[in-house]
């Protein structure tokens, strides 16, 4: 329940000001050495693409896509698009993974617009890449398995 306030049920500015008083209270009041510690940085993602790795969508602020209008969503995925152009990733025949497995008939239709050739989503499964509905495609997650 407090995931999904968090995550999109409250109204935006209210849930960036909650989650910054809980991270200054439980994490740091230094986020930026935090994400940098955490997160890959730019030249991290040049690097693994000049080693071959392949970087996909994930878009670019990570949103409930189906919450989102169409223009959002055609903004989200156009800068993602973007980013990965950047750092060097292929942007021709590429690849999304929906944030949160969310996505809506209009983030299928914008995603093959712009020359997705496959969707991966949340559902848990073995994909079947006879049905040609490529955009849509179940995965298996590392926590799917035994631990």
């Amino acid at each position: 329940f407090i995931k999904r306030l968090l995550q999109h049920a409250l109204p935006k500015s209210i849930r960036n000001n909650i989650c910054q008083i809980l991270f200054n209270k439980y994490v740091s009041s230094d986020e930026s050495s935090i994400a940098e510690n955490l997160y890959m940085s730019t030249q991290n993602i040049k690097d693994l693409v000049a080693e071959d790795m392949y970087i996909g969508s994930h878009c670019f602020s990570h949103p409930w896509l189906s919450k989102e209008t169409k223009e959002r969503q055609i903004d989200e995925i156009n800068l993602s698009l973007n980013f990965l152009e950047m750092v060097g990733s292929c942007t021709k025949d590429w690849v999304i993974c929906y944030p949160y497995g969310d996505y809506n008939s209009e983030t299928i239709e914008i995603s093959k617009d712009r020359g997705a050739v496959a969707g991966l989503t949340t559902k848990v499964g073995l994909a079947n890449l006879d049905n040609k509905n490529y955009l849509t495609l179940p995965r298996f997650d590392t926590n799917d398995f035994p631990q």
